[in-house]
């Protein structure tokens, strides 16, 4: 089972929203889609909350990894762990999509990374390559919709 786990973003919604709908950066919006799009499952890696699931319904925050101090940032880790440890309790068939940058990565327990399988497609790359990736990968998944239907443009 693939589950998707894509970072949050400093944009959100003014007010209360499901957590699906709450933010609004266009680096996020974009990895949404693209976990959507290729994973079972998404959750969303929330610098205040941890694990949270898309019909989550959260207040707007301001709050940022890298604002968590290192201690901070692995108790995170472990949090996230921990949450996905109840959503889903045996990971031996889980694939982790990571769409997030290397603070939201590095933060994990080295040693739930060393032992689950995964993949970081954006932990390596500038916000702009991050959102040309994605949005190149989604321009081919979208094609590939169209030409499974007869669509053609």
């Amino acid at each position: 089972m693939r589950i998707g786990l894509v970072a949050c973003s400093a944009t959100k919604a003014p007010e209360a929203r499901p957590a699906s709908q709450l933010y609004r950066g266009q680096l996020h919006r974009l990895a949404l889609d693209y976990a959507r799009f290729t994973c079972d499952e998404v959750f969303i890696l929330s610098a205040r909350h941890g694990l949270v699931h898309l019909d989550d319904v959260l207040e707007p925050y301001d709050s940022h990894l890298l604002q968590l101090s290192r201690g901070g940032r692995e108790a995170w880790g472990e949090r996230v762990v921990d949450q996905l440890a109840h959503w889903h309790p045996t990971v031996d068939d889980l694939h982790l999509v990571l769409l997030a940058g290397a603070p939201y990565v590095n933060a994990l327990p080295r040693t739930f990374l060393e032992w689950t399988s995964h993949e970081t497609p954006l932990a390596h790359r500038g916000i702009g390559h991050q959102k040309q990736w994605l949005a190149h990968e989604l321009a081919i998944l979208r094609r590939q919709v169209l030409d499974s239907l007869g669509v053609s443009l």
